[in-house]
C-alpha cells in the first residue's frame, strides 16, 4: 500500500516538473526573440551590416529621386533662358533689318544740280498768263553725267518748250505739277540719252 502510494506521488511530482518546464519555455522564447528583435533594431540604427547596404541604398535612391526633381525644374529654366536670349537676339536683329528700308536706311539720294529759274508764258487763249519756275536736278549718281553741261543749253530749250505747252489749268493741281515734274524728267533724260535723272524738285512756282 506504501509503495504505491509512494509511486503515484512520484508520478504526481515528475508531472509538476513537466508542468513547470512547460511554464518556463514561452517565457525563454520570449526573451530570446525580444533580444534578437533589440540587436536588429539596434544594428539598424547604427547602420551595422548588413543593414547598412540598406540604408546606404535608401540614401542613394532618396538623392537620385532629388536630382531627377532637380533636373526637372531646371529644364524648363534652361529652355526659358535659351528663349530669352533667342529674343534678345531678334530684337538686336530688328534694327539692322530695318536698316535696309528704314531707320538708317533710308534711300541715299543721288546728287543736286540747280537750275536757273524759267519764265514762260503760258499756252492760255482766253487770258495772259505765265509761269515763274525754279527747280534743282537729281541725279542717280551722286555726280551728274559728264554730258548734262554740255548738253545744258538744250536741256533749258525742252524745258520751256513744255511749259509753254501748258495751261493754267494744266498745272494749277497737284496732280497737274506731278505730271509736269515727270515730263521735264523724260525730256532731259531723251536729252542725255540715259535714264541720268532720278527726279525734280521744284523750288518755285508761280503763276501770274
Amino acid at each position: 500500500m506504501s509503495t504505491a502510494a509512494t509511486n503515484v506521488e512520484g508520478v504526481a511530482g515528475a508531472a509538476e516538473g513537466e508542468k513547470k518546464k512547460g511554464g518556463k519555455l514561452p517565457l525563454i522564447i520570449g526573451l530570446v526573440a525580444l533580444l534578437l528583435g533589440g540587436g536588429a533594431g539596434a544594428a539598424w540604427f547604427l547602420k551595422l551590416p548588413p543593414f547598412a547596404a540598406t540604408a546606404d541604398d535608401a540614401e542613394q535612391a532618396d538623392g537620385e529621386h532629388a536630382a531627377a526633381a532637380d533636373g526637372e525644374h531646371a529644364a524648363p529654366a534652361g529652355e526659358h533662358g535659351k528663349a530669352a536670349e533667342k529674343g534678345k537676339a531678334a530684337e538686336h536683329g530688328k534694327p539692322g533689318e530695318k536698316g535696309k528700308g528704314g531707320h538708317g536706311g533710308a534711300e541715299v539720294g543721288g546728287g543736286m544740280r540747280p537750275l536757273d529759274p524759267f519764265l514762260a508764258n503760258l499756252a492760255d487763249e482766253t487770258s495772259s498768263r505765265y509761269l515763274k519756275m525754279s527747280l534743282q536736278v537729281e541725279f542717280v549718281d551722286a555726280e551728274p553725267p559728264a554730258a548734262f553741261d554740255a548738253r545744258l543749253p538744250q536741256i533749258r530749250d525742252v524745258i520751256l518748250t513744255l511749259v509753254t505747252s501748258k495751261t493754267f489749268a494744266d498745272i494749277r493741281t497737284p496732280e497737274g505739277k506731278e505730271r509736269l515734274r515727270e515730263d521735264v524728267i523724260d525730256r532731259i533724260n531723251h536729252v542725255l540719252a540715259q535714264d541720268a535723272v532720278k527726279s525734280v524738285y521744284f523750288t518755285e512756282f508761280i503763276v501770274q
